[in-house]
């Protein structure tokens, strides 16, 4: 969605280059859990930056450290996670991350997909172009699949189309790749999982493969623009309708659940069928940096998957 002026109170500023600038800037404190930046992930004692070993601060003694900067975050490189043992690939997840996020998004959530065969799953998380944006007023450099429109009347219209349309050819040549490295080349092994704006990107990818895939899930965010439907292939005779879970925030001010859900509706007569749950205790910060996990919305996903893939291992 396009960044909304900051609501009173919000966030207003970048974390540094590649980090969220515009996605998640509201106070959401109905969120489980804390951001990942102030967890392991991004420890430190005090703000001084002094190392912390084991859980224990380091003897008061010792001479404090330099401040740590901030992160620079993935901007440049697509990420990969593959099997240690090449031999026990069985499953794909492409993953694509939010607008302003990065591959970095959906780490956090993998560490935390509760399966037994998590070892058995390769992450694919290809990074989006890096974009100078203007949104009212202010311009900033991040990641970005496709520029949003800020006339739009709910803020999910495409600015340049030809952004998406580039994106989407440079995927569906990913989504091919990945395939063949599955075994007998099973396509239903595969699953396009979306933050944000990778939300709606994940189903629009998944309804335009040239085979089928395992499914889509859908966190915080919402379908393409109606506009984009016109030109979707049909599904193959046959062929059982695409599986979406999608969860949106109650106190979500950027993709609110109610215009969100909408947005799924449209796509049933295209053969997807969502399941669409809002979840009270959520909000939207899902880019890095400002990422708040949530428990409900994990354990969803976690059964999304076991529901999936349980019985094929």
């Amino acid at each position: 969605r396009s960044p909304r002026r900051p609501e009173p109170g919000a966030a207003a500023s970048g974390e540094g280059r590649g980090g969220a600038a515009w996605e998640g800037a509201a106070d959401e404190g109905g969120d489980e859990g804390t951001s990942w930046k102030a967890s392991g992930w991004h420890s430190s004692n005090g703000g001084r930056g002094e190392a912390v070993e084991d859980g224990e601060a380091q003897d008061e003694s010792v001479e404090a450290a330099p401040e740590v900067p901030e992160p620079w975050y993935i901007d440049a490189h697509d990420l990969v996670l593959e099997p240690s043992e090449p031999s026990d690939h069985r499953f794909t997840i492409i993953g694509l991350h939010s607008c302003s996020g990065g591959p970095d998004d959906l780490v956090p959530f993998f560490h935390r997909l509760d399966v037994s065969f998590r070892r058995q799953i390769r992450l694919v998380v290809p990074c989006s172009p890096l974009r100078r944006e203007n949104h009212y007023g202010w311009e900033k450099e991040q990641n970005s699949w496709f520029e949003y429109d800020d006339d739009g009347k709910d803020g999910n219209d495409i600015k340049h189309p030809e952004q998406l349309q580039e994106q989407r050819a440079r995927l569906l040549r990913l989504l091919e790749c990945e395939r063949k490295r599955l075994p007998n080349g099973d396509g239903s092994r595969m699953v396009l999982w979306g933050l944000s704006q990778g939300a709606g990107l994940a189903i629009d990818l998944a309804l335009r493969s040239p085979f089928l895939v395992g499914g889509a899930l859908a966190l915080r965010g919402m379908a393409l623009p109606r506009e984009s439907l016109h030109d979707l292939p049909p599904r193959p005779p046959g062929a059982a309708p695409l599986h979406v879970l999608a969860i949106n925030g109650q106190h979500d001010w950027l993709c609110p659940p109610d215009v969100a859900r909408a947005s799924y509706e449209a796509l049933w007569p295209h053969g997807a069928r969502t399941t669409f749950i809002t979840e009270p205790t959520l909000g939207h910060a899902c880019a890095r940096g400002r990422q708040k996990l949530n428990g409900p919305e994990l354990r969803r996903v976690s059964k999304f998957f076991l529901d999936l893939w349980g019985g094929r291992v």
